[in-house]
């Protein structure tokens, strides 16, 4: 229109934007799908309340699906993060069980150790050596496999002893057909100073591959009484298995004769597995020492720390405790979907066993997208949906709850400081506004009207679009009403969404005519010609108000000083009675 004119001004500064949290919101739709064993039982995805859905076949489970988590995100949300709780459990299954039995050997090695058949096994062995040098074990074999070392340490007094714990997990002992195999030990090179060993195997089922040791422990004494006990108790869960090994290097009394028994015993119903004397017959045969190997199956998750008793006089004593971790259920995919198509990342935590007892593991968080991008759309759509797919080993996959929490960075689609409409002279109006952040902003229509009720459009101007600055706009109506008129804004988005502003009147009676000198200001500023009842502000663009007063402390002038403030653009916003008038200064330092 051509009684329309405007400004654009633009000032550099930071955006307004703040986080939310939407939810954790619920599924209300839970479905499975295929391939894989199916899932049994009530919706369990729904609420945390003891109702499990449940696999409990061996293998891969069909993948469990809950979708219609009930999202009302707005188009100035911004996704910055999704986190998915899953609450589950598994039932006990099978224990670890001790299959294939505690065998002893000496001078290296223990022959024809005969492979038990099973699933999920584990070969434990201890190894304890004395020596005048510190012997060390370099590397240990079982038919000719190698095994992994899980601990060891050393203890030296006027001799060095060493016990050792090394073990062989079913990928290698798959590799092996039934029959007997050697274990054997090699040593790193050590002078040979009344050096001995003793060595202990054994085998256990459904021992957890990935993750096998709960806890490990291991103490050194010398001296003192014939009993003895671990620094620190030892862990396990129920089903798993307390593997303990205690070596000292001395003989009982009366003294055992080598491959002798009875050399210690150990309390809190353990179940002895090795208990033997040997000593280097060709080096020192009556200098030998002593092994005891045991184990107790937990009835339930706790620790234990058994007593050792040593029959003899003590010296040196090393001992090692583990808790074996039972085999149970994974998971082995764990991802969302957009719109029913599956996307991004596989959180699957595929080494972590299911607890025994209810517990939410968190995939994802703030700040995480899964490895793909999502508008709010995306998020309310009822086929946004977490997907669960399990690994179960041993026992049963049981899950109670879903639940999904959104992080979101939320821009107002025009965040407005204020909108001003002034007479600035008889024939003419000027209206400003200023935005702190726009988001998606496709244009500004000012209305008019004479009665405060129907508004007419006088003037469209473009928006930023999307912006992360301060925006300050002005539009002057050329061809003002003569009598009393209001303003309005209108805002509007891309998609056609509308926002309106406050109604703004402007009086029919021009408004005084304030001067402003000097401007641009370093210090003190001044208004003329203000009357009793006027209100003043001086504001920064973004909002913030550095001074104000009332008119009646004015005496017709009023002075500001913008000395501590930066150099930029400042509003002094003049009210009278309801009518405002807006003026620009600068601060511009020398």
């Amino acid at each position: 229109m051509k009684f329309i004119s405007f400004t654009f001004i633009l000032f550099l500064l930071s955006a307004l934007s703040f986080g939310q949290v939407f939810g954790p919101n619920n599924p209300s739709s839970q479905s499975t799908l295929s391939p894989g064993n199916n899932w049994s039982g009530p919706a369990g995805t729904y609420a945390s309340d003891n109702s499990y859905t449940s696999v409990g076949t061996a293998g891969a489970s069909r993948t469990l699906r809950a979708r219609n988590y009930g999202f009302a995100l707005t188009n100035t949300d911004i996704v910055t993060g999704i986190q998915l709780d899953i609450e589950r459990k598994t039932d006990l299954g099978a224990d670890v069980s001790l299959i294939g039995p505690w065998r002893d050997g000496e001078l290296s090695r223990i022959n024809n150790y005969a492979l038990p058949a099973g699933n999920d096994r584990m070969m434990i062995v201890f190894v304890g050596t004395e020596n005048g040098h510190e012997p060390v074990v370099s590397s240990l074999t079982y038919g000719g496999l190698p095994m992994i070392r899980a601990t060891g340490f050393s203890y030296y007094t006027s001799f060095w002893a060493r016990l050792e714990c090394w073990y062989l997990p079913e990928s290698s002992l798959s590799l092996l057909a039934p029959g007997n195999y050697n274990v054997n030990v090699n040593y790193a090179p050590v002078a040979n100073d009344q050096f001995f060993d003793i060595i202990s195997a054994a085998v256990f089922n459904n021992v957890d591959q990935s993750n096998p040791f709960l806890s490990f422990e291991q103490t050194g004494i010398n001296g003192g009484g014939p009993t003895s006990q671990l620094n620190n108790p030892i862990s396990a869960t129920v089903g798993g298995m307390y593997v303990t090994g205690i070596f000292c290097g001395n003989f009982t009394t009366p003294a055992t004769p080598n491959g002798g028994t009875n050399t210690f015993t150990i309390n809190n119903g353990f179940i002895e597995g090795t208990d033997v004397y040997r000593a280097n017959m060709s080096v020192a045969p009556t200098t030998g020492g002593c092994m005891q190997t045991a184990y107790k199956i937990p009835s339930v998750t706790g620790t234990e720390n058994p007593t050792f008793t040593f029959k003899g006089i003590p010296n040196r004593r090393l001992m090692i405790g583990i808790g074996l971790r039972k085999i149970s259920v994974f998971d082995s995919e764990v991802m969302l979907q957009k719109n029913g198509i599956t996307v991004g990342n596989n959180y699957a935590q595929t080494t972590v066993a299911w607890p025994l007892i209810d517990t939410y593991a968190s995939y994802g968080g703030p700040g995480d997208l899964w490895g793909e991008t999502w508008s709010y759309s995306d998020i309310n759509n009822n086929n946004f949906a977490s997907l669960l797919k399990v690994n179960v080993v041993n026992g049963t996959a049981q899950v109670d709850h879903m639940r999904v929490t959104i992080y979101t960075t939320s821009v107002l689609p025009v965040e407005l400081v204020d909108f001003y409409a002034t007479r600035t002279g008889d024939r003419q109006v000027t209206c400003q506004w200023i935005t702190a952040s726009e988001h998606n902003n496709s244009h500004f229509i000012v209305e008019r009207s004479s009665d405060g009720l129907s508004f007419e459009e006088i003037g469209i101007l473009n928006g930023a679009g999307t912006s992360n600055e301060i925006l300050t706009y002005e539009m002057i109506d050329n061809d003002p009403l003569q009598s009393l008129a209001y303003y309005r804004l209108k805002q509007v988005d891309f998609n056609g969404e509308f926002a309106y502003s406050q109604v703004r009147k402007v009086d029919a009676a021009a408004n005084a005519e304030y001067t402003l000198y000097p401007n641009p200001v370093q210090n003190w500023a001044t208004i003329t010609d203000v009357k009793e009842g006027v209100s003043i502000a001086i504001v920064t663009p973004e909002g913030r108000v550095i001074d104000s007063a009332e008119g009646y402390f004015f005496k017709e002038n009023y002075h500001f000083n913008l000395s501590s403030e930066p150099d930029g653009t400042y509003f002094v916003i003049i009210n009278d009675n309801g009518q405002k008038t807006v003026k620009k200064t600068v601060k511009q330092s020398k």
